[in-house]
């Protein structure tokens, strides 16, 4: 343990113990000044000691140490804000906000990724556990004063402005960049195959009670019904060397097993560099084993992964399964007649013979709000707060005990209930993926209320196909236009469900993915 470990854990003592006399003298012992002391601060929060950092704070503070300081600013803004002492939050989000706003966007953009989403992070998960929306809309403001895109998203003095749906449709379709398609000819199939399917078998793979995640199982059972044998295998994660070689060592057996002429498996391991030389040991002895093999990498939050990795990946498999079309890298030419990038096969499996409601005056928000995607609870904190016609069914991701299959049509089921779906997509780290519930949504006959992401464009029409918004002033006004404009939302429901189901049934995404192995002669 180091010497700045070894004062990090004993403040956190003393800090537990309420001897904060002894966090001064370890200060005055050590000989630290002002800037190696607010270091100790910045460690803290980003390593979640909060209460620890807030007694160093408290100690600057008492002596008048770190004023204009953004680490100290954002740790008095935090305090007072976790607290209830909004005057002790309103000075430090002052000198965040004017510290931030005189910064370049690069630099800005640093602080906000290396200090400000790792010390956030735990105030607002804890939040989130606790059901404390008060507290998470404090936390907003929070989030405003170091993110100038938050500002622009959650300024609640904008009014709404009436949404003009032609005006959305016209915009929709001169920006639309709508992919290509093609199956086999009408009445024919390339092929006749044996997919080995290999996808995570928890959602949540380091939760034992996590539900089942139902990517694989309902690709198996898509390609069953187009016509293909198709056999899952659950992979289980763990971030160790052994761990990763005992996971590619099932699958090259199962592969082997079934004789296999294609798999299709998760690569999200891959942005791990300790699985890198594991990863190639596994593609050599698949493709030694089964020479013939077409092995398809399934890259399903490939904006999380870095680039240069993602290259590496695609040069060492034969199909490139992506759905973020709008990401720079796959320009690159190591993608170059590899990328595929229809969405995954998720229905429509609601009941055939279930009615689809009228169109509702209230939304439904029917995810999940994880750390990856808390942003989402901001949405939900400020839509109750002001009164939006909305409705929660916020999933814990945890087992229903129900069939993996039967568990995704109960809830194909609940979106045709709903019938006005709101789909967020922002991340921390301002990411904007196109999510599976947009398709899952349009497909089982819901009116889609979509946030602005570019990938959108790839796949859908705003306008035409979904209603699109971007700030908290337009969900206002989309929540307005639903109640006041039944028939224009409902003639944009009706040309969504039939536009995806037409376009993205999970049948017609496997015979795409059979007419472009055709014509890469496998």
């Amino acid at each position: 343990m180091s010497d700045l470990e070894d004062l990090l854990a004993r403040i956190e003592q003393w800090d537990a113990e309420g001897n904060r006399q002894a966090i001064a003298d370890a200060f005055a012992t050590r000989g630290l000044d002002e800037i190696a002391i607010i270091n100790v601060l910045q460690l803290l929060l980003v390593n979640e000691k909060l209460t620890a950092a807030f007694s160093v704070y408290e100690y600057l503070a008492e002596r008048g140490l770190g004023g204009a300081n953004f680490i100290v600013g954002f740790a008095q803004a935090l305090k007072g804000l976790l607290t209830g002492d909004l005057q002790m939050a309103r000075d430090g989000l002052v000198i965040v906000s004017f510290i931030i706003d005189g910064l370049s966007a690069d630099t800005r953009d640093s602080i906000f990724r290396s200090f400000f989403l790792p010390a956030v992070r735990h105030p607002v998960l804890l939040c989130l556990v606790h059901k404390r929306e008060e507290i998470l809309l404090r936390l907003l403001d929070l989030f405003k004063a170091a993110d100038p895109l938050m500002r622009t998203t959650f300024d609640f003095d904008q009014p709404p402005v009436a949404v003009d749906i032609a005006a959305m449709r016209a915009r929709g379709i001169a920006r639309q960049r709508l992919l290509p398609y093609e199956g086999p000819p009408a009445g024919t199939r390339r092929s006749t195959r044996r997919v080995a399917v290999a996808m995570p078998r928890l959602y949540i793979p380091t939760a034992p009670a996590s539900r089942l995640n139902d990517t694989g199982p309902l690709i198996c059972d898509t390609m069953r019904r187009y016509g293909w044998q198709a056999d899952f295998h659950g992979m289980e994660f763990a971030p160790s060397a052994q761990a990763y070689l005992d996971e590619f060592l099932r699958i090259v057996d199962f592969c082997e097993a079934m004789r296999a002429d294609m798999l299709v498996f998760d690569d999200i391991g891959v942005k791990d560099p300790l699985s890198h030389p594991l990863r190639s040991h596994f593609l050599s002895l698949l493709r030694q084993r089964l020479p013939s093999l077409t092995v398809v990498g399934a890259y399903l939050d490939s904006w999380v992964i870095p680039e240069e990795i993602l290259i590496h990946a695609a040069e060492t498999v034969d199909v490139v399964w992506a759905y973020s079309p709008s990401l720079p890298v796959f320009g690159h030419e190591a993608f170059r007649g590899k990328l595929f990038t229809p969405p995954l096969p998720r229905g429509p499996y609601a009941d055939p013979d279930r009615p689809v409601p009228p169109l509702p005056a209230r939304m439904v928000f029917p995810g999940g709000i994880s750390e990856a995607s808390y942003h989402r609870a901001f949405w939900l904190a400020a839509a109750n707060w002001y009164g939006l016609a909305m409705d929660k069914v916020v999933s814990t991701h945890m087992s229903d005990d129900l069939d993996v299959v039967d568990s995704f049509r109960a809830y194909c089921n609940r979106l045709v209930d709903s019938g006005c779906v709101l789909n967020l997509a922002m991340r921390p780290d301002h990411s904007l993926p196109i999510t599976g519930r947009a398709f899952e949504a349009t497909m089982n006959g819901a009116l889609l209320i979509q946030e602005a992401a570019p990938d959108v464009d790839y796949y859908f029409i705003a306008g035409e196909h979904y209603i699109e918004f971007k700030t908290f002033a337009d969900l206002r006004a989309v929540a307005d236009f639903i109640a006041g404009n039944r028939e224009e939302a409902e003639a944009v429901r009706r040309r969504g469900a039939a536009f995806a189901r037409d376009r993205y049934s999970g049948e017609k995404v496997v015979g795409y993915l059979d007419e472009f192995l055709y014509r890469m002669g496998r």
